[in-house]
């Protein structure tokens, strides 16, 4: 079992889209660690609407649900988290100090849904310390998305996604269709994302037991 380091955007996303509980099933996370700002930014109006769950009551209801079984990450070494603060203009103190957790700690997974600290992490890998403890550790929604395409009918993905693809820019264009969207537009957009991300990220990508 791993503990799962969960960044405020994807844990948000996947409550919208009520995959929260089959994430955790699926890549045996036993432990979700959060960010505090979660904790308060639960009650934000302007940040929710933003993140579009207050159109959406359920989805912050599920939210705080899921809140209540978290816990806040812990202290870091204060070197490397400024080290990680400074890797590039997209990494927030938010995701440095997770990225922090994820390089010094065993048997964790680091689950993020932010495009922009995505883009810099690809830009700046070269500068990661210690990027081999990384190796393994990292997810992002898109391939934790197309797992689930390969694991479950398209179906059971179309009526959990569909209805909410709104929430997620990307995920919005791949199921443009709604429920009407096709296995074949779905599979090729997502399987384009995650290749053009794991191209460049290599090693960090958690592991699967089948190739795609």
């Amino acid at each position: 079992m791993a503990k799962g380091l969960f960044d405020n955007d994807i844990l948000v996303k996947l409550c919208a889209y009520n995959l929260h509980e089959d994430v955790l099933i699926q890549f045996h996370i036993d432990r979700v660690i959060v960010l505090d700002s979660l904790y308060f930014r639960r009650n934000d109006v302007d940040w929710l609407e933003r993140k579009r769950c207050q159109q959406k009551p359920e989805w912050a209801q599920r939210l705080s649900a899921t809140l209540q079984q978290t816990q806040p990450v812990g202290a870091v070494d204060p070197e490397l988290l400024v080290r990680m603060e400074n890797l590039g203009p997209g990494v927030d103190p938010g995701e440095a100090l997770l990225l922090t957790a994820a390089i010094t700690e065993e048997d964790v997974l680091f689950l993020t849904g932010d495009k922009r600290f995505l883009k810099s992490l690809t830009t700046n890998i070269s500068k990661l310390p210690n990027q081999k403890l990384l190796n393994g550790k990292l997810l992002f929604l898109e391939f934790i998305i197309l797992h689930f395409l390969n694991i479950y009918s398209l179906d059971w993905l179309k009526n959990k996604i569909a209805p909410e693809r709104e929430c997620d820019t990307y995920l919005r264009s791949v199921f443009g269709s709604g429920m009407t969207s096709t296995e074949n537009n779905v599979r090729d957009g997502l399987e384009r994302e995650v290749n053009r991300l794991r191209s460049i990220l290599g090693d960090l990508l958690y592991p699967l037991p089948y190739s795609f």
